[in-house]
């Protein structure tokens, strides 16, 4: 198969280029572009433009797509597109207040109380003055989220403590 040149944009707006196999899948560029940049990535998504044949000045633009991780490359038009990789995650919080699971979508580069923020914009629901457990251990600390431990799809307990940890050690 022959290599294909694709553009990167990264989430502070820097931009880097790849040349990879056109027969390899996503997931597998994936794996390399962390490689090759050294930060993890966890989405990407591409936006393809093509010039009209009959009047050069008129570019079409598709719409923001996701790649799925178990497409091939070769599949999609992604010589004459920009590869946005996104650093959001999908993190699920149980409410033990209020039985609940939310997904919550965030930012690994967020500090903890943007997380915290995030919860009460996407659901209406303050965790201000919860505790947060993850992997059993409160999270505390000014880093990042994704510095404190947050991954794709992990589990954030949040209440009182006294609850929480009751609730996890049962």
């Amino acid at each position: 198969m022959p290599k294909v040149s694709l553009l990167f944009e990264k989430s502070d707006g820097t931009h880097f280029n790849l040349d990879i196999d056109s027969n390899v899948t996503v997931a597998e560029l994936m794996r390399h572009a962390s490689v090759e940049e050294q930060f993890t990535i966890y989405k990407l998504q591409f936006i393809s433009s093509s010039e009209d044949p009959e009047d050069r000045e008129v570019v079409f633009v598709s719409r923001l797509q996701d790649l799925p991780t178990d497409a091939l490359i070769c599949d999609y038009p992604l010589a004459n597109s920009t590869i946005f990789i996104r650093s959001t995650i999908r993190v699920y919080l149980n409410l033990h207040a209020r039985v609940e699971r939310l997904a919550v979508d965030a930012s690994v580069h967020w500090p903890l109380n943007d997380f915290r923020e995030a919860v009460e914009c996407q659901h209406k629901v303050s965790i201000a003055e919860d505790v947060l457990i993850l992997l059993g251990k409160e999270v505390i600390g000014d880093r990042s989220i994704g510095d404190l431990g947050f991954v794709p799809d992990c589990m954030i307990h949040a209440g009182k403590l006294d609850v929480v940890l009751g609730v996890i050690l049962t």
